[in-house]
């Protein structure tokens, strides 16, 4: 059975219940409480009581991983804040480059190119929101402009897989003339080929945190000479002794920054490794930041960490090596909404059943069109989808079918940014109540476990609403029908979509759930599409739906 952590509000104590533990796990939890400074054994109650603050609440919920009353959790996670949100960095309000472009970046963000150009190692701890790829896209034509570096260069970024389109998309946005290339080949060989077609041509290459490291493709990436290295989500390379973190410290350049919104939780320790990348010559042994800036304490088994010590020493130490800004603090004029397109990749799985739907579709309506004599063919691949299926017989079930292979593949990518951004509350948008429950269940089954209210079905939304916004639940699930209208959930600034409505009115009023009074921060709306599919508002507008009917009523396929 699990550990209890409980707060006794009338005697100002925190105290720990065993539960039914017996035999060496007993022996094992015991120690462990026993090992907490300020422990006291109360006989009457017959349990350990503990001093009621959120650093000792949080020693006690990394050693036994207890189940914790909701009000310690939140001054648990307010401390853990608190933390990260004191480690802000002081920047000029602006600054002038030499970008064409610098014009259309905000003040607060040509402060942090300009910054990262004299400081060419940081780490880019913004807060998420606050336009981090943008910011580190300028940072590296700033930076070759004023180091007069001409011809040929070669750019890398490592990422979450989900990210890689974005990644393409902000490029070709802000930077049309350079080569765009993202390593994502089905096996070894293709993506080594990949790799070396982008030698002649320079520019970006785009590759995600699971294939970066492995090799053959780990040895060509180390042995490039790159212009500049971006590692977004750096925190994935917390841990000094994982595969994909000694694979970064292998990429080097005479630019490198590290992109993260949650630069330190709960130990700085995990901070180290990204340093040492950043910093390979100043960060060579772990051990002595560890004892400078970790809070720690021993026990039989083990010695365990529970926060920052020395922070203003720590902070010193990082000021010129870490950019960190918070939307309160570099956004006066908030709150504002913005909205962010995420591309998401179908994997081979999905892709395969995903054409097998679209193949039955487009004989629907081959067949459709041919016992219609008096039906314009051009009329029907121009007709929105919303038309489409409530003309052709079958055509709304296949399509709701690829919304529900598409809808699959964005709820793992919705899972993963949810995952990236520990303590962060997100609001979910999905068409499908499947989609909904499904998410819920692998967030609250993962680890850490995550606290998820759905708003779906027959879900009362009441009582979500007001766990919520209370911060009793980690995140909210909705479909848009059921969680779109009525709702006040502004304890979140970010919302995700994992599926629209074909009615744009419909998202927006989803969107307003959270952008309206009460909302004290600016609103992000991350939307996830996989492109070439129905999320383009067509079937397979990539591949010109046009062209696909026309084919398939002439049986040219």
């Amino acid at each position: 059975m699990p550990a209890y952590l409980k707060r006794d509000n009338e005697k100002g104590v925190l105290f720990v219940v065993l539960g039914g533990m017996k035999g060496p796990e007993f022996s094992d939890a015991l120690a462990r409480v026993k090992s907490v400074p300020g422990r006291r054994y109360n006989p009457e109650e017959k349990r350990w009581e503990l001093p009621d603050d959120a650093a000792t609440a949080l020693r006690v919920m990394q050693m036994l991983e207890p189940v914790a009353d909701n009000d310690v959790q939140q001054s648990v996670r307010a401390h853990t804040a608190e933390v990260a949100e004191n480690l802000v960095t002081a920047l000029p309000t602006d600054a002038k480059l030499e970008l064409p472009w610098a014009e259309k970046l905000r003040p607060y963000q040509r402060a942090s190119v300009d910054f990262m150009v004299q400081h060419p190692k940081t780490l880019l701890a913004d807060e998420m929101g606050t336009g981090k790829t943008l910011q580190s896209l300028a940072t590296v034509e700033e930076w070759k402009l004023r180091n007069k570096v001409e011809g040929k260069t070669h750019q890398l970024i490592v990422c979450p897989k989900s990210l890689r389109g974005t990644w393409q998309n902000e490029i070709e946005k802000w930077l049309g003339e350079q080569s765009v290339a993202v390593i994502d080949g089905r096996n070894p060989a293709a993506r080594l080929k990949q790799l070396a077609e982008t030698e002649d041509t320079g520019g970006f290459v785009i590759v995600n945190w699971e294939s970066a490291w492995r090799d053959p493709l780990h040895k060509e990436l180390a042995a490039r000479d790159w212009t500049a290295v971006l590692a977004d989500e750096a925190h994935r390379a917390k841990n000094r002794k994982a595969k994909q973190t000694k694979g970064l410290w292998k990429f080097q350049a005479p630019l490198q920054l590290a992109l993260t919104g949650t630069p330190i939780m709960n130990s700085p320790d995990e901070l180290w490794s990204i340093l040492k990348w950043l910093r390979p010559e100043q960060y060579t042994g772990f051990w002595p930041f560890h004892y400078s800036y970790v809070d720690e304490y021993n026990t039989r088994y083990g010695t365990v960490m529970t926060g920052v010590k020395n922070a203003d020493q720590l902070r010193f130490e990082l000021s010129d090596k870490m950019v960190r800004r918070t939307k309160k603090d570099v956004l006066k004029e908030l709150p504002e909404k913005t909205r962010q397109v995420i591309p998401v990749e179908l994997d081979p799985k999905q892709k395969k059943l995903y054409r097998e739907v679209e193949e039955a579709l487009f004989l629907d309506i081959a067949e459709f069109v041919e016992t219609h004599d008096d039906l314009d063919a051009d009329a029907l691949a121009g007709m929105p989808l919303s038309k489409l299926e409530g003309l052709v017989p079958n055509a709304g079930a296949r399509i709701a079918k690829l919304r529900q292979v598409t809808s699959a593949a964005k709820a793992m990518a919705a899972e993963e940014i949810i995952r990236d951004n520990p303590g962060k509350p997100f609001v979910v948008f999905t068409w499908f109540v499947d989609t909904a429950r499904n998410m819920a269940e692998t967030l609250e089954k993962g680890k850490p476990a995550q606290k998820v209210g759905t708003i779906a079905g027959n879900d009362n939304p009441d009582p979500v609403k007001d766990a919520f916004q209370n911060g009793d639940l980690d995140h909210v699930i909705a479909t848009i029908a059921k969680g779109g209208v009525g709702l006040t959930l502004t304890r979140a600034d970010t919302a995700i979509f994992v599926d629209e409505d074909w009615v744009p009115a419909m998202n927006e009023q989803a969107e307003d759930r959270l952008h309206r009074i009460g909302q004290k921060r600016p609103v992000t709306i991350l939307v996830l599409r996989c492109p070439g599919t129905v999320d383009d508002g067509k079937v397979a507008k990539a591949n010109d739906f046009k062209r696909l009917v026309t084919a398939a009523v002439l049986g040219e396929r």
